[in-house]
């Protein structure tokens, strides 16, 4: 049980990077920046994205994921030293979470990218993807800086695969979310 909350704990601010694109509509600045992460590009004649992702809420997804990196290592690290993964130094964390912040929401990019050329229309459920498409690409971009095994990346993905879907259906519930996936 040690190793699944370590590794659920470690890959932590990445998720919430993740979950900062959407949160960036509530934040002052980030949602004032309206520009699609796009910038209009079409493939097949489709947009490759589509106006609801900004490149707004993939910078304050990217800020959010690494602030929490960041928080995590100083003040939070120290006092639960038995599930932290990986003995970094400052500058490593900061870097670690920009990349994974980073792959976090190009995960989700080239996912919607990759909908849109199979004819899966925006905002429609697309399991398991929808749930993994964050965990996997920013854990492979992680695995180039620190020593992440087959056992670390598959808790990552599964535990991230359940926390996704219980987290979109609490969204839904309070209506943060017109959908439940």
């Amino acid at each position: 049980m040690t190793f699944i909350f370590s590794c659920i704990y470690f890959y932590l601010p990445a998720a919430l990077a993740n979950m900062g694109a959407f949160l960036s509509k509530f934040v002052p600045g980030f949602k004032d920046i309206h520009y699609p992460v796009d910038f209009g590009l079409k493939i097949h004649n489709r947009r490759a994205v589509g106006d609801h992702k900004t490149i707004g809420g993939y910078l304050f997804g990217v800020v959010l994921g690494t602030s929490i990196g960041i928080l995590k290592y100083l003040f939070i690290d120290p006092l639960v030293s038995d599930f932290v993964l990986f003995d970094l130094t400052l500058l490593q964390t900061i870097l670690l979470y920009f990349v994974m912040a980073n792959g976090a929401l190009l995960g989700d990019l080239l996912e919607s990218i990759i909908k849109r050329l199979v004819n899966i229309p925006p905002h429609s459920a697309w399991v398991p993807f929808d749930e993994i498409d964050h965990s996997v690409f920013a854990m492979l971009l992680a695995s180039a800086m620190v020593p992440i095994t087959w056992g670390i990346y598959f808790t990552v993905v599964t535990a991230y695969f359940f926390l996704h879907v219980i987290s979109n259906v609490v969204g839904y519930a309070l209506k943060l979310k017109k959908v439940p996936y």
